[in-house]
């Protein structure tokens, strides 16, 4: 529960700064700002992670992350 606890805060720390940070290329804010919010659910559900390990054919999530 603590590793959710500090893995959120890093995830969340990381989606308030590139919310408040101007970028030049508004697709890299998009795409930071998405891996957080999906990085946030993850970390909350990794069942979820896993079942999309298992759709591309990886067998465990931690796999499909690294």
């Amino acid at each position: 529960m603590i590793v959710s606890l500090v893995a959120s805060a890093l995830f969340g720390s990381v989606l308030f700064l590139a919310a408040a940070r101007k970028f030049t290329f508004v697709g890299l804010k998009l795409a930071v700002m998405t891996f957080a919010a999906a990085g946030v659910y993850f970390v909350w559900n990794p069942d979820q992670m896993t079942r999309l390990a298992q759709m591309v054919g990886v067998g465990r999530g931690a796999d499909l992350v690294t």
